[in-house]
C-alpha cells in the first residue's frame, strides 16, 4: 500500500544514507577530540605537581582551549546540519513529503557531494550495501508495506526515535555525575591549597564540555517526548476509529513529527561506545519487537 520498503533500498537513498553515515564520524571524532583535549587540560590543571610549578602554562593551555572550543563546536554544528540534511531528504523522500530549499538549503549539492565521499570510501560503501553486513544502510526500516501511507509514515517515525530516549536519559545522568564529580575535586583541591580562582581555569573546558552535551542531550530527550505524545495520540485515533481514522489530521501530524525529528538529531552528540553498545542490542531488540507488534495491531484495527 505504500513504497517506503521499496525505496529504502534505491540506489540514490543508499548512497545518501552510507553519506550521512561517514559525515556523522566526523562529528563523532571532532566531539571526542575536544572530550580527549579537555580531559587533558583538567587534568594538567588538578594534578599539584604541573598547576603548582607550570601555573602560567596551565593558565594560557587553559584560555587558548576555551577559545578552540567554541571554534570547534561552530566546525562541528556546521558538520552537523549537513549530515541531518541528508537523513531529512532520505525521510521526505520515503514519506513523500515536500522537499525544498526552504527545508534541505543544500538541495541542489547533496548529490555531488555524495559522489565525493563514495569515490573516497569506495570499499567501504560496497562492504555498507550489502545486506548481510552488520551495519548494513539496507532495510532501514520495518517492513510497513502493508499499511496506508500515513499511517506507514508515523509508524517509521517511531522506529527513528524508539530506544533513542532511554540511551540518552542514561547518558545525561552520567554526565550530570561527571560534572559534580570534577567541581568537587577542583574545589577540594583550591581549598587545601588555597588557589586564586584564576587558577582553577583548567576546570572550565571539561565543564562547558559535559554541560553542552548535557544540553544537548536534554533538547534530545524533549523533543523525542513531544514526538512519541503526538504518535501516542494517533495510534489511539486509529484504534478507537478503525478505517474511519482522521486522515488528514495523521498527514498533518506526521510532519510536526517530522520537524521534532530533524530537531533532534541538529542536538544529537555521539554516545561514547560502551554506552551505545550496552544498550544497542537490548533496546533495538525491543524497538524492534514493538514496532512489529504495532503494527500487527494496526492492521487488525483497520
Amino acid at each position: 500500500m505504500n513504497n517506503i520498503n521499496h525505496k529504502q533500498n534505491e540506489e540514490k537513498i543508499l548512497k545518501y544514507y552510507f553519506t550521512q553515515r561517514t559525515i556523522y564520524r566526523k562529528c563523532k571524532k571532532i566531539t571526542n577530540i575536544t572530550c580527549i583535549m579537555s580531559i587533558f587540560v583538567y587534568l594538567f590543571g588538578v594534578l599539584p605537581y604541573t598547576s603548582q610549578n607550570l601555573s602560567n602554562i596551565n593558565l594560557i593551555l587553559s584560555s587558548a582551549w576555551i577559545i578552540a572550543l567554541f571554534i570547534l563546536e561552530y566546525i562541528n554544528g556546521n558538520i552537523k546540519k549537513k549530515a541531518v540534511d541528508y537523513q531529512e531528504y532520505i525521510d521526505r523522500t520515503l514519506f513523500e513529503f515536500k522537499i525544498d530549499k526552504k527545508i534541505i538549503p543544500i538541495l541542489s549539492k547533496l548529490d555531488n557531494k555524495a559522489n565525493e565521499i563514495i569515490i573516497c570510501n569506495r570499499k567501504k560503501y560496497q562492504q555498507a550495501v550489502d545486506i548481510n553486513y552488520k551495519y548494513t544502510v539496507c532495510n532501514w526500516y520495518s517492513d510497513v508495506s502493508y499499511l496506508p501511507l500515513d499511517i506507514a509514515r508515523v509508524v517509521c517515525q517511531n522506529e527513528n526515535i524508539r530506544w533513542e530516549n532511554r540511551q540518552r536519559q542514561l547518558y545525561t545522568m552520567i554526565l550530570a555525575g561527571l560534572v559534580i564529580l570534577l567541581i568537587s575535586l577542583a574545589g577540594i583541591k583550591a581549598y587545601k591549597y588555597n588557589e586564586s580562582a584564576i587558577n582553577v581555569l583548567y576546570v572550565v573546558p571539561i565543564i562547558i564540555e559535559f554541560i553542552k552535551m548535557a544540553i544537548n542531550n536534554v533538547n534530545v530527550i524533549n523533543a523525542i517526548s513531544k514526538a512519541e505524545e503526538i504518535i501516542d495520540d494517533l495510534y489511539l485515533n486509529i484504534e478507537r476509529k478503525g478505517n474511519r481514522y482522521n486522515k488528514r489530521n495523521i498527514s498533518q501530524q506526521s510532519i510536526v513529527v517530522q520537524e521534532l525529528i530533524r530537531e533532534y538529531r541538529l542536538n544529537n552528540i555521539s554516545v561514547p561506545e560502551f554506552i551505545y553498545k550496552r544498550m544497542k542490542i537490548k533496546e533495538q531488540h525491543k524497538s524492534t519487537d514493538f514496532i512489529s507488534l504495532k503494527i500487527t495491531e494496526i492492521l487488525n484495527n483497520i
